[in-house]
């Protein structure tokens, strides 16, 4: 993502001539729309308040143990495949609950912590970066983008609990159900 948001950024151009995007996210997050995901985070890890200093007195353990073990309820939609490579998806249909922000709500059980994106803030990103770059803002970058096999690859999984498995693929009511929950 850094390397998208640079191609991207006004601030940037003529620093570099080449890229390569690894695994590129699609969007950036608003400001408004960082403030209440770190209100979440700050509220799952008892941190008091979204202070710096609160946040700062939290050890490693205590962050990790938010990130890794926390479920949270306001997600960003800013990776595709990223709703549905959670795993098991539930089983009624996604509502498209939004929170105050914009951001997509899970229902009730929520998933984990939220990867990490660009924010819109006027100073490295003035706007979404792929609107930059149907403006022309990396129209002098010689670029490559990629991707690897384990994009969403965390934590281990066994395959059969991804519920994307070979013996999945022909099934379309798994197809369709998984595209619903990544549109919502």
């Amino acid at each position: 993502d850094s390397c998208v948001s640079l191609c991207a950024s006004p601030s940037a151009q003529g620093l570099f001539h080449r890229a390569i995007i690894q695994s590129p996210s699609s969007f950036a997050m608003t400001r408004s729309q960082i403030v209440e995901i770190t209100e979440e985070f700050a509220l799952l890890a008892d941190a008091g308040s979204t202070s710096l200093a609160d946040m700062q007195r939290l050890s490693v353990e205590e962050v990790l143990r938010v990130q890794l073990d926390c479920w949270f309820s306001a997600q960003h939609g800013c990776c595709p495949g990223w709703r549905s490579s959670i795993g098991v998806l539930p089983e009624d249909l996604p509502e498209p609950k939004r929170s105050p922000t914009g951001l997509f709500c899970w229902p009730g059980f929520g998933v984990g912590f939220p990867l990490p994106v660009a924010v819109i803030d006027g100073i490295l990103l003035s706007e979404q970066p792929l609107h930059a770059f149907a403006r022309g803002a990396a129209a002098n970058l010689s670029i490559i983008v990629g991707c690897n096999r384990d994009e969403a690859a965390f934590r281990p999984q066994p395959q059969d609990t991804l519920g994307v498995g070979a013996k999945n693929f022909g099934n379309r009511i798994e197809i369709v159900h998984r595209m619903m929950w990544e549109m919502a």
